[in-house]
């Protein structure tokens, strides 16, 4: 269940809402940022997984402007530093929903570049890493 994003002033109580996903029988969260800590303690505390997302300028020419990915790269290196071994922790997508002609544009291989993002100590056997995946362009057409 995708969980966020909220409106910048919502006040939200992680434990009251983790509690109605798991009473609705859901088992796993998603973000589409990397979450503080509390956030995950709360999350384990109710039997919640979490798959995280590192927000950067994934949708840009990140290959031309090396200080984007060179800002991700430490961005998600300080995470992992404090959240890799986190047991709420079940995966994180570095490259998520990459349009289809953003793909075309810089090239597949190009865009494989985000295989050298600091994943190491995160990939551990129970997590999922998503490294580049893309969505299908207007029209259906996959890139």
């Amino acid at each position: 269940m995708t969980y966020g994003p909220f409106p910048v002033h919502a006040e939200l109580n992680a434990g009251t809402e983790f509690y109605k996903i798991r009473a609705a029988g859901f088992d796993a969260i998603r973000l589409f940022q990397l979450p503080e800590q509390s956030l995950l303690d709360s999350a384990d505390e109710h039997g919640l997984l979490v798959f995280a997302g590192l927000d950067w300028d994934q949708f840009g020419d990140f290959i031309s402007r090396p200080s984007a990915l060179s800002a991700a790269r430490v961005k998600l290196s300080q995470w992992l530093t404090r959240n890799a071994t986190h047991p709420a922790l079940a995966g994180v997508y570095v490259g998520n929903e990459i349009p289809a002609d953003i793909v075309r544009w810089m090239g597949p291989l190009a865009v494989g570049i985000l295989h050298e993002l600091p994943l190491a100590p995160c990939c551990r056997s129970r997590h999922i890493v998503v490294l580049g995946g893309y969505r299908a362009a207007v029209g259906g057409e996959q890139g």
